[in-house]
């Protein structure tokens, strides 16, 4: 890098002023800004492989423990959803035969709203 001065005198003899320049201020303070940052970013990583290795462990026994519990639940919800279809559709037949003599009009205010389909 090329350093830059610049003196810029005036005044008189007896009272010079003297005033001067220089890039080194600016580049210095990008360098500081450069190296802050490298910094900054190794002290990020190495926090988060910190958090990483100590959060590792139990999160992975839980995907582990829901794994389990999502094998066990998931059959038994299907079947409980298959027992409540069948229990509602014989409901619906029952309600059928009980309200066959019953004139049309009255027979639709007796049966049930259907369930939207899954």
């Amino acid at each position: 890098r090329e350093l830059h001065l610049t003196a810029h005198i005036s005044g008189s003899l007896a009272h010079p002023k003297i005033s001067l320049s220089s890039n080194i201020g600016r580049d210095l303070a990008g360098a500081v800004r450069r190296e802050a940052g490298r910094r900054i970013a190794t002290a990020r990583r190495d926090a988060q492989l910190a958090v990483d290795s100590l959060v590792r462990g139990p999160v992975n026994g839980l995907h582990t423990r829901l794994a389990g519990m999502r094998k066990d639940l998931v059959p038994d919800l299907a079947q409980q959803i298959e027992a409540l279809d069948t229990i509602e559709q014989h409901l619906r037949d029952r309600i059928k035969e009980l309200t066959r003599g019953i004139p049309f009009g009255m027979r639709q205010q007796a049966q049930p709203k259907k369930r939207a389909p899954r």
